[in-house]
């Protein structure tokens, strides 16, 4: 009986002490997030990548050079309205034509792939469930 005291003992103190961890400093990558439709004007997204655990984000890209590029080789420029935010002066993308975009921070240089919306598509959606 001593023997299993003197184990839950050492297990309790063993459970209790803090282990510290040295996580490595996360790179700071640029990201962009665009999400686009015929019914609004094109919006980026421009900012540094963060800590997951990091509440508080303020890294938001105000001075980077965005601009679209459809497969007609017609550009749109767009313009930075705020907290990393750019928008276009009222163009919107139309179903059925490629368009790539840039950004440029820099001496950094990101592009995506070529992206379309297809003719035709209707949806909406009903409901979000959140577990």
């Amino acid at each position: 009986m001593k023997k299993i005291l003197y184990f839950l003992l050492i297990l309790l103190v063993a459970c209790n002490k803090p282990i510290p961890f040295d996580f490595p400093e996360n790179e700071k990558l640029i990201f962009c997030n665009c999400l686009f439709s015929p019914e609004a004007e094109w919006k980026v997204k421009v900012g540094y990548t963060f800590p997951y655990l990091d509440s508080g984000y303020d890294n938001w890209i105000g001075d980077a050079t965005v601009y679209i590029v459809d497969d007609q080789k017609d550009t749109i420029y767009l313009n930075h309205y705020w907290k990393g935010e750019y928008r276009s002066d009222k163009q919107k993308p139309y179903e059925n034509v490629y368009y790539k975009l840039f950004v440029i921070v820099g001496e950094d240089t990101l592009s995506s792939t070529s992206s379309s919306i297809p003719s035709g598509v209707d949806f909406n959606i009903n409901e979000i469930n959140k577990p």
